[in-house]
């Protein structure tokens, strides 16, 4: 689980893992992840760090992912690219409407927790 810079480096560390050793499965890793309101995920591997984006770059996560993301959020495009960059089957997604939060209303959070719940329910499907 990561939140902001966090959830970034979560998937900046799975798609490197599935770039470098792609005959590795990631779900020897990890069965699955929350990332919470990240933007897209870097490769720093060069001589200058350059971002992933899902019309460029072919490798996406494939263990279930669950997003919280917020529309008010400036990262928000980035947090769009993020889930882009996840396996559709298996990635959920709950946009809180708020910003670069985790927000704490009740309702919200009985709302997020289900999302989470829901990608935890897939990886148990592996």
């Amino acid at each position: 689980m990561g939140f902001s810079q966090g959830g970034s480096l979560v998937a900046s560390f799975l798609l490197y893992y599935l770039t470098t050793y792609p005959s590795q499965p990631v779900e020897w890793l990890f069965r699955f992840a929350i990332i919470i309101c990240s933007g897209n995920p870097f490769d720093a591997r060069g001589p200058t760090t350059r971002r992933y984006y899902p019309n460029e770059d072919m490798a996406r996560i494939p263990i279930p992912t669950g997003h919280i993301v917020g529309r008010k959020d400036d990262e928000y495009p980035g947090q769009m690219l993020l889930h882009r960059l996840c396996d559709s089957r298996r990635a959920t997604i709950y946009d809180h409407g708020g910003g670069h939060e985790i927000p704490r209303d009740p309702l919200v959070v009985k709302q997020m927790t289900h999302a989470i719940c829901r990608t935890i329910d897939k990886a148990s499907v592996l």
